[in-house]
């Protein structure tokens, strides 16, 4: 269930997902998944200092905050950490943190794990990158090798600090997926 909400041309998304395990507390399904609420939350330190989104991120009871969310993370070199950090410890909330592969370092990727682990603030997972798999991303990662190569490199790094932080890779959709760089299938590079 995916939930819309925002003031003034400001929007955020709000999710329930789904996940197995134990890393936060959820609420029990039928399916024997968990649901918990997180926010994905993409270019929210633009305007994550509107009162109306903290109110918000605590009316909903957002347990999790994907940062620095989706495609944007990409490109992502810890602007306004500070921000989310602070905003993250201020709800309460648990953080799942998206690794810049694409641009970013190893060295980015700890400073925002040590920012948020000194706040207090518990880092659930990470996930090394999003969508690799789309053209708009080839000149970095043309195939499954050089993803796999540059993910040994973080999940190394990731590992000799905090080595009980499970670790998440990208995946390649479904092959009948449209591909909105390419206007054709998803591409199967990482496949």
């Amino acid at each position: 269930r995916i939930l819309q909400t925002g003031k003034g041309g400001n929007w955020w998304t709000v999710m329930e997902i789904g996940i197995t395990g134990t890393a936060v507390t959820p609420t029990p399904e039928p399916t024997g998944h968990r649901i918990i609420k997180g926010i994905n939350c993409a270019n929210a330190e633009k305007f994550v200092d509107a009162p109306e989104f903290q109110t918000s991120v605590d009316a909903l009871g957002v347990k999790l905050m994907r940062f620095p969310g989706g495609t944007v993370a990409n490109d992502y070199h810890l602007n306004d950490l500070d921000k989310m950090v602070a905003l993250a410890k201020a709800s309460n909330v648990k953080v799942l943190w998206v690794a810049n592969l694409y641009s970013g370092t190893t060295t980015e990727m700890i400073a925002a794990l040590d920012a948020f682990t000194v706040a207090g603030v518990e880092v659930v997972g990470v996930e090394l990158g999003n969508e690799y798999y789309l053209n708009k991303w080839q000149d970095v990662f043309p195939d499954a090798a050089s993803y796999i190569t540059k993910c040994k490199t973080f999940i190394t790094a990731l590992k000799a600090k905090y080595p009980n932080i499970p670790t998440g890779i990208v995946a390649t959709p479904s092959a009948n997926m449209k591909d909105p760089d390419s206007k054709g299938t998803a591409s199967k590079r990482l496949a």
